[in-house]
């Protein structure tokens, strides 16, 4: 077993210890230096290793894993929002809404109202698996690239967060659609449309082919336009079925804890022709 190997195992105690205390019914505090003793590591070492590896502070992780927490609980629950700030190791109700409303951009009984879950904001558990389908993250940084706009044709759908699963189906049609030779000979781009439709608990989704300069459009589909600038680019590797679960890591935990500031436009998915790789592709403000 490699060093970075080893590294990982030693963190994934300490996410493991996290866990534990976040599931239980009994809220005990939670220190830094409770979470490196259950990896074996000094409090400076295993914060160092955890951020480097996971994008995140150790202790804005936990934070916002109780607020996950509460978030399910708010939904499946008709506990008042004072037992379920409690329950999430705040001292008040409104100390939780606070931090509630930075992450989900509402407040906690709007969120309860809507009845909605937004699962893409929040921080959802580190595993061995999700850290799988980016295996760059914690080795290296995420590229920067900087693009010109473009255009694409395809098929689009209106999801809830528990519809993600639908999203493989719209491939699907958008290949039966086109035929399976032009399908396979364009770059596939998924689009992730911007914030106003997430944070409704929306998910604007468009399946499409890049569409070439004076290309026409098919009869079918629709048009739209990729805005150029810097972007993020994650290198994925897994089934496409499990693409969601990248998109919560790198917007719940990784994207909060680094330094980059979110534009206010899509992000995409990005396959090339006849190419087994996939890319996420996030878009950031030019430092």
């Amino acid at each position: 077993m490699g060093d970075h190997d080893r590294t990982t195992k030693r963190l994934m105690r300490g996410v493991a210890h996290i866990e534990r205390h976040v599931e239980s019914p009994i809220v005990e505090d939670l220190s830094l230096s409770d979470v490196a003793a259950s990896a074996a590591l000094s409090d400076y070492h295993f914060h160092r290793l955890f951020r480097s590896r996971f994008g995140m502070p150790v202790m804005d992780y936990v934070r916002r894993r109780r607020i996950a927490r509460a978030a399910t609980l708010l939904l499946t629950t008709r506990e008042p929002i004072l037992h379920v700030a409690l329950a999430a190791g705040f001292e008040s109700q409104a100390a939780f809404t606070r931090a509630f409303r930075r992450v989900y951009r509402t407040s906690p009984a709007a969120y309860r109202a809507r009845s909605r879950d937004v699962p893409w904001l929040s921080a959802a558990p580190i595993s061995e698996a999700v850290l799988a389908l980016l295996p760059g993250l914690g080795k290296s940084q995420p590229r920067c690239e900087t693009i010109d706009g473009f255009s694409v044709m395809g098929l689009g759908a209106t999801l809830e967060g528990k519809g993600r699963g639908h999203i493989p189906k719209l491939w699907h049609q958008l290949a039966e659609h086109v035929g399976l030779e032009r399908f396979a000979a364009s770059d596939r781009i998924g689009i992730s449309e911007g914030d106003g439709a997430v944070l409704e608990g929306l998910l604007e989704y468009i399946a499409a082919l890049r569409q070439a300069p004076g290309e026409s459009l098919c009869p079918g589909l629709a048009s739209r336009a990729v805005p150029g600038g810097a972007y993020l680019v994650f290198d994925f590797e897994g089934a496409p079925t499990e693409i969601a679960q990248a998109y919560d890591y790198i917007f719940g935990t990784w994207m909060p804890g680094s330094r980059h500031v979110l534009r206010t436009t899509p992000s995409f998915t990005r396959s090339p022709p006849a190419g087994e790789e996939l890319e996420i592709w996030i878009p950031v403000a030019d430092r």
